[in-house]
Order: C-alpha cells, then structure tokens, then sequence
C-alpha cells in the first residue's frame, strides 16, 4: 500500500457538511483520482458511475460470510449533485464525469 495523502480543506468540510455519507465518499475517492497539477479528476484516470458504485460498497461481516451492498447509480447520481450544488465539483465539456 502506498502512502497517498489526500488533504482536505476546513472550507472543503464546511461544504460537505449535510451532504450525506456517499457524497462524502465519493468526493474523497475523487480527490485520491485528482490530478493536483491541473485540479481534475478523470483524465488521467476515467471514472464512471459503475466505479464510483462499485468503489462505494461497503462490506459487512454477517456470521461466516460478508454482506456487500452497492449503492443504486442513482444514489451516486444524487450525491454527485449535491456535491455540484456544494459547489464541491464542476462538470467539464464532455459525456464523461
């Protein structure tokens, strides 16, 4: 494992303050996949909702075996919108995210 670090500003937590769990999730990962010198995130590395959704699971011990729930692409959707609403992210010209 490799030590990344991924630094958030107090503003930056102000912003994520009531926007939920997964859109704080996903921020973070999107800030581990940023490019610092330019400030993107998903040209050097392409993102989609299915890898959000998929990075975005959690894994729960249940008896012998773990529980894996995904969150539904429109859940991500949604947190991706109020992350853009937080002004916490900004769409670019394109179909991609």
């Amino acid at each position: 494992m490799t030590g990344q670090v991924i630094a958030i500003t107090a503003d930056e937590l102000e912003a994520l303050h009531g926007a939920g769990p997964l859109a704080f999730q996903a921020y973070t990962l999107m800030r581990a996949w940023m490019d610092y010198r330019t400030g993107i995130t998903g040209r050097t590395r392409p993102i989609s909702l299915a890898m959000l959704r998929a990075y975005c699971e959690t894994h729960t011990t249940r008896g012998a075996g773990v529980q894996i729930e995904q969150p539904s692409e429109k859940s991500i959707r949604t947190a991706l919108d109020r992350l853009q609403r937080a002004g916490l992210l900004r769409r670019l010209a394109g179909d991609r995210l």
